[in-house]
Parts: C-alpha cells; sequence; structure tokens
C-alpha cells in the first residue's frame, strides 16, 4: 500500500470523503497514487470519483510534501547503534528515575 499518506494525512487535506478505509481500497485496486488518479474515471462510487478528479492537483502536490525519501545520510554506522542490554541493569535504571 505505498502512498497512501498522498491520499490522506494528518492535518493536509486530501479528497473530500476519502477516508483511511477507501484511500486503502484505492491504492490496493490501482497499486499507486499515480495510477488512481490517471484511472479516477474507473472509480466505481459517483461521489468518490468525482472528488478524487476535483482534487487531483491537490493529491499530487500533497504527494510531494509529504513523500518519504530514503536519500538521507547516515552519519553513523550502524554496528555503533547496537544493543548488547550490558551497560545497565533494570534495577539501575528505575533508581535513576526514582521509581524503585
Amino acid at each position: 500500500m505505498k502512498n497512501i499518506k498522498a491520499i490522506m494525512a494528518d492535518n493536509i487535506k486530501g479528497a473530500d470523503k476519502v477516508g483511511m478505509i477507501t484511500a486503502t481500497k484505492l491504492l490496493k485496486q490501482f497499486e499507486s497514487l499515480e495510477n488512481v488518479l490517471a484511472n479516477a474515471e474507473q472509480i466505481d462510487k459517483p461521489s468518490i470519483r468525482k472528488s478524487v478528479i476535483e482534487s487531483r492537483d491537490r493529491l499530487r502536490k500533497n504527494y510531494q510534501i509529504i513523500k518519504l525519501t530514503d536519500k538521507a545520510e547516515i552519519t553513523f554506522i550502524l554496528e555503533q547503534l547496537k544493543y548488547s542490554g550490558e551497560r545497565f541493569k533494570t534495577n539501575d535504571v528505575l533508581e535513576g528515575i526514582r521509581l524503585k
């Protein structure tokens, strides 16, 4: 279910009458946001079809705004983040935050 955030995301207006369930169904049917928009005339429910067609430009802009990318540089070595669990004991942590 890729691109679902482009159809509906918190605080970003998507297509009216298209909630998470409807967006999921559309993406399962058409496989991507661009395919949903390109084939909007094939959407069965008239009110959803109309809403998606009328919201095409906004949905494309939303996708560009909120699209996640994997191009960010990782500035650490993954092995350095590995947790061995040997540094702290649970009791020490609880004492440190005054829960013991």
